[in-house]
């Protein structure tokens, strides 16, 4: 046996303050908040905007949209617009119809609109001028010979083409109804969706870009599905629907590409609000400096005070922590690594892999499948590859309904892929109809992980408030430059402070969940025991038991090999063997043609792998990036439509 040096990441701990947990959290929340209160009062002071309108409203929005089976959507809008005692001419109403790929910034995703009318029930001049600048579709409506106060009514209606797209075996529509981009806040507003079919799934968010805070309503009956939002929605904000349909429904789908053009920048109507940056006021350099300085001292402080692992004085595999208080990690102290041969006692694999990543992810979950196949609960059969088109496929075959004396999280996931009397599942439809109660198996995993006292919290929970405060710091800055960009403030430089610390806080977040003591003294185990599965198809070679190991316990360790994420150097150093007895021990694992190891290893890598991808797709929360026009949907602002408007 050789020691070796292994190369785990950074930890970094937890020291105790005075007051209780409860009260340190309200005092950092509060810090957070007077953070933002002083980026944010300079530029609120600011003088408003050339035609800014805070003494008007819009009553209600109404929108009624029809999925036509082409694939293409038809749009109704009906704007309840309230002038108050302003005299104006009309309204602006703009859409993105061009927006710069995520994936790929040399296209742009691009949206057709046509058969465009304009109308005002209350008589209001409803004459329209149509034209297209900075990606949007702008629509202004009135006359410039006749104002007009008080409530009126437009009904704005338009086909748009390429808004449907696929996603994970399903189409999606999702519509920003609102847009983020209003002059004005909109009181109440509703959605009426007709569709070709029923919908599998509906959901709605409203809030800042980004927001996966529900709408006030959803529902579906049939092929109708409506939402509502009757909190309103404020100036900076937007409401968006999701709908996910059966594969199938449309004839075409999105999304449209063009070659990426530069004209994308900036507002209908809005002139060049930068002075902030080009011609700060005076002391806003130094300020932005100092607070961004105190952002980064408030992480690193963080990071060195809770992030760190708690270790013994004798940290190793040879004994379990003792009575002896721990001590916390070193900066760049790595734990002392001692090659293994076999897994520690105990410790389950979904378990080892939240302890070695420090998070509950896809691979944990298909960890947990393997080991229960080769544990006899059930079988995992390779279906025959479509020749042409299509995606490997397997079946798996629930074998034993008992499931008493399984660990929760085991009888959790054996649950939601067998609901009710189910028992067989295609791999790529595993856990579909369940999505959250696979979030929820994550959760609790993460969970177990303080409750067995291997780390000083829940990991899933840590790394979350850091996301948290982080998302906190960064919205609030980037809310502040927004603001500071339509008041034309010169106070700009403030809110990129915000910015840059809550991008610290946001980096930081996956290294903050600490272990304890035990836990460190796992954690320091299965490294040893990852070094050999990592190196048993050629470092080991010389080990006599290396080939027993693997002739007695391949299927036994696999599960760990794939939380490690090296099932494909585990399988590899089974299919060198030269023992043509094994088809005994992987008999869970049922493949296409006559057994071999060598075709056995190579199905067992893919098939884990698209298993992981599955896992993933399944169990984790959508995430939210973009803004108005963006494809995608699971937040606000995703999805066709958005951009905002005004009155002129």
């Amino acid at each position: 046996m050789r020691s070796l040096t292994a190369s785990p990441r950074r930890h970094v701990s937890t020291t105790t303050f005075n007051g209780s947990p409860i009260q340190r959290r309200l005092r950092f929340v509060a810090l957070c908040w007077v953070w933002i209160a002083v980026i944010a009062a300079p530029l609120l002071s600011g003088s408003q905007p050339a035609g800014a309108q805070t003494s008007e409203s819009i009553r209600s929005m109404d929108v009624d949209i029809t999925l036509r089976d082409s694939g293409a959507l038809e749009v109704v809008e009906t704007i309840t617009y309230d002038f108050g005692g302003q005299d104006r001419h009309g309204i602006m109403r703009f859409i993105p119809w061009r927006v710069q790929d995520q994936d790929d910034p040399t296209l742009d995703r691009v949206w057709q609109f046509s058969d465009l009318s304009v109308s005002s029930p209350t008589g209001a001049p409803a004459n329209l001028y149509e034209y297209t600048e900075a990606g949007n579709q702008v629509f202004r409506i009135g006359s410039p010979d006749r104002t007009i106060s008080g409530v009126q009514q437009y009904v704005i209606s338009y086909v748009v083409e390429d808004n449907m797209i696929e996603s994970a075996g399903q189409e999606l529509l999702t519509w920003d109804v609102t847009g983020d981009q209003w002059d004005v806040p909109i009181e109440s507003a509703h959605v009426t969706v007709t569709l070709p079919v029923s919908p599998n799934e509906a959901a709605c968010y409203a809030g800042p870009i980004g927001s996966t805070t529900p709408c006030s309503s959803a529902s579906t009956e049939g092929r109708v599905a409506t939402f509502a939002q009757l909190e309103g929605v404020a100036p900076g904000d937007g409401f968006t629907v999701d709908l996910w349909l059966p594969n199938g429904t449309v004839t075409n789908l999105g999304p449209r590409y063009d070659n990426h053009s530069e004209d994308l920048t900036g507002v209908p109507g809005e002139p060049d609000p930068f002075v902030g940056l080009t011609d700060p006021a005076p002391g806003a350099t130094a300020s932005a400096v100092a607070l961004a300085g105190a952002g980064v001292i408030g992480v690193l402080y963080a990071a060195w005070s809770r992030g760190r692992d708690d270790v013994t004085w004798t940290d190793g595999h040879a004994a379990l922590p003792t009575d002896a208080p721990p001590r916390k990690r070193g900066l760049f102290e790595r734990p002392q690594v001692v090659v293994e041969f076999s897994p520690p006692e105990g410790i389950a694999p979904a378990h080892a892999g939240v302890l070695i990543d420090e998070r509950a992810d896809a691979r944990d979950l298909t960890s947990t499948i393997i080991d229960l196949a080769q544990r006899g609960y059930m079988r995992i059969v390779e279906l025959e590859k479509p020749r042409f088109f299509g995606r490997q496929d397997w079946n798996l075959e629930l074998l034993n309904g008992d499931f008493t004396g399984l660990a929760k999280h085991e009888r959790s996931l054996l649950t939601v892929l067998f609901p009710g009397a189910k028992t067989s599942v295609l791999l790529s439809k595993a856990g579909a109809s369940s999505a959250a109660r696979m979030v929820e198996l994550r959760n609790d995993l993460s969970k177990d992980m303080e409750r067995l006292g291997y780390f000083r919290g829940d990991p899933n929970r840590i790394r979350g408030i850091y996301l948290g405060i982080g998302t906190v710091l960064l919205t609030g800055g980037f809310i502040g430059l927004i603001t500071s960009f339509s008041t034309e403030s010169r106070w700009a430089l403030l809110p990129i402070a915000g910015l840059v610390a809550g991008a610290c806080f946001m980096i930081i977040s996956p290294r903050m969940p600490a272990r304890t003591a035990k836990g460190s003294a796992l954690y320091a185990r299965l490294l040893g025991f990852q070094d050999f599965i990592e190196n048993a198809d050629k470092e080991y070679a010389q080990y006599a038991e290396r080939e027993q190991i693997l002739t007695k316990h391949f299927a036994e360790y696999l599960p760990y090999a794939v939380c490690f994420g090296v099932v494909d150097r585990w399988a590899q150093a089974f299919s060198t063997l030269t023992d043509a007895n094994f088809q005994d021990t992987t008999r869970w694992y049922v493949g296409v043609g006559p057994w071999d190891r060598f075709v056995f290893a190579n199905s067992l890598a893919n098939m884990t792998d698209r298993a992981s991808s599955q896992m993933a797709t399944v169990s984790t929360p959508r995430s939210s990036s973009g803004g108005g026009g963006f494809s995608g949907g699971g937040f606000s602002g995703g999805g066709g439509g958005g951009g905002g408007g005004g009155s002129w």
